[in-house]
This record gives C-alpha cells, sequence and structure tokens, in this order.
C-alpha cells in the first residue's frame, strides 16, 4: 500500500515553449527537444518531465516510447527549461530481423 496523497502534488505545473532542432530525421543527427516548467502554485513541489516519441503506426509497437524525463523542483512562481536529446537509435526498433527503423511521421509529446 501507498501512504496517503503518495504521487500527488500540492502545486500545478504549466509546460511552455516546447522546442524542436529539426523537423526532419535522418537517421545520424540527434534531435534536441527542450521545454519550460513552470510552478504555478502557491507551494513548492517536484514534477518529473517526460518526453515521449510517437513512432509511425507501421512499426507495430506501441504508438509511443519514454525516451527522455528529468525531475525538477521548483519553488512557486520559479521556471526551469529542461533539455533532452533523442538520439537515432531511440528512433529504432526491435523486429524480426534484428533492430529496424521504419520510415514515417514520429512526433514528440
Amino acid at each position: 500500500m501507498f501512504p496517503f496523497g503518495f504521487g500527488l502534488s500540492y502545486t500545478r505545473f504549466r509546460y511552455s515553449d516546447l522546442k524542436v532542432s529539426r523537423s526532419d530525421v535522418d537517421g545520424v543527427t540527434p534531435v534536441r527537444v527542450s521545454a519550460r516548467v513552470t510552478n504555478d502554485g502557491h507551494v513548492s513541489g517536484a514534477d518529473v518531465a517526460q518526453l515521449y516519441l510517437g513512432l509511425p503506426a507501421a512499426t507495430g509497437e506501441p504508438p509511443r516510447k519514454l525516451v527522455g524525463f528529468e525531475r525538477v523542483t521548483l519553488a512557486p512562481g520559479q521556471s526551469k527549461v529542461v533539455h533532452f536529446t533523442i538520439t537515432p537509435r531511440e528512433e529504432w526498433w526491435w523486429g524480426h530481423d534484428g533492430w529496424t527503423e521504419t520510415a514515417g511521421t514520429y512526433r514528440v509529446y
């Protein structure tokens, strides 16, 4: 059993200013992603910023894959920019013939 309130926060967080370094993926160059996290509440708190990569449906894999996370602790009104790097390896998935990359549209969430 988890203690009362486990995993909950007494404050609110807002995510904004999502930036992606490139809109095309070449299988070689990493993609850099950043976003601003702001504590909009009245008390200090911590949140885990998570970055998911949306895979093309043709992979047959789950539609989203966790590719980065960072825990941030912020005072009321404080902001922090979190940075993630999506390496070409994160675009691959395991298929019948080993590691495979599928052409298509990849999205960040």
